[in-house]
């Protein structure tokens, strides 16, 4: 079992239980966190307090009720008091219990990212890329933020290769106020199917979403985000009638293009690789939420008049436009 679902239930969580057996070195076994914590840490108070070893602790080794030091003979200097020793182990043991509540929180939040029909590649996830992510979580304690690495995770279950080793390293060193300014800006990027942008009107970004031109400089500070001010994205002419389109939050926009429409243009923040791949982990607002956003954008689109726009409930997953046709209005 992880949590209350059972491995059986569903592929993914399989590959899950490999996936974590490579991480950590030993087969998964949840139990309750807060309560054993507790107990285990009043465990090595007392156990050091009566240790009479005066050695370093080589391994530690946790039942659900019980665990087990392995020592060895150190090369301290003899006027090193017993209970500096005594301190020392506990302080290690404290970090490293904390450490696996911070591992093992992190998964049960990943474990619930799989349903029955989750499609999950056969591909193995690599041993280097295991074990940057393992040595990143441990240290994470923040609730939002294994909340996002969770989700990390499980679409790399899901899809190996979908966040890269320097997609890792950011998000290791993102503090909690980054995070709570790159979820602003993920949440009204727009999703072009290739990558994720950001309109670039500072007043609109200020009025309606409290992000200013400080936060767009440190998301590219911390490479989310290129916050050149002359960047634009571009639609190619088009010389027959057609359509493309685009998502926003839960919203997909659809494009109507009349023949001969030239050149379109959206002046942008462009999200980096990274970014974009995170960007679409962060769980987006109401409808509501976008009007201002998809107002500007019909103001820029229909400046030409072979152009019209419209919008519906949907989704952009993997590339793939998905929308109710029946919800479809006009702008």
């Amino acid at each position: 079992m992880v949590g209350d679902i059972k491995v059986s239930d569903v592929l993914g969580l399989g590959k899950m239980v490999e996936v974590i057996g490579r991480g950590i070195g030993t087969v998964y076994k949840p139990y309750h966190l807060k309560r054993l914590s507790e107990v285990r840490v009043k465990q090595i108070e007392d156990s050091s307090a009566a240790a009479s070893l005066q050695g370093e602790v080589k391994s530690i080794e946790f039942t659900d009720e019980s665990f087990k030091l392995s020592y060895q003979r150190s090369l301290l200097k003899k006027d090193v008091s017993q209970d500096l020793v005594n301190a020392a182990q506990v302080r290690f043991i404290e970090r490293e219990v904390r450490r696996q509540i911070n591992i093992e929180s992190t998964i049960q939040k990943a474990a619930l990212s799989f349903d029955d029909e989750e499609k999950v590649t056969d591909e193995e996830i690599s041993q280097e890329w295991i074990d940057r992510y393992f040595d990143s979580i441990q240290d994470i304690s923040n609730e939002d933020l294994q909340e996002l690495w969770a989700k990390v995770l499980a679409g790399e279950i899901k899809k190996s290769s979908s966040f890269s080793l320097r997609t890792l390293d950011i998000l290791k060193n993102m503090t909690t106020d980054e995070a709570e300014i790159f979820a602003k800006v993920a949440k009204i990027s727009i999703d072009m199917g290739t990558a994720c942008i950001l309109i670039n009107d500072l007043n609109l970004l200020s009025q309606y979403y409290e992000l200013s031109y400080s936060d767009i400089l440190l998301l590219n500070d911390i490479g989310l985000l290129n916050s050149k001010d002359t960047l634009v994205y571009q639609f190619d002419p088009i010389k027959k009638a057609s359509s493309t389109g685009f998502s926003i939050g839960n919203l997909v926009a659809i494009i109507s293009y009349g023949s001969n429409t030239p050149n379109l243009s959206i002046k942008s923040f462009a999200l980096t690789k990274s970014g974009t791949d995170l960007c679409r982990l962060v769980e987006k607002e109401k409808d509501s939420f976008y009007e201002p956003i998809i107002q500007k954008l019909a103001i820029i689109l229909k400046s030409n008049d072979s152009v019209k726009l419209y919008i519906s409930t949907g989704s952009n997953k993997n590339n793939a436009m998905q929308y109710d046709p029946e919800n479809m209005r006009e702008l």
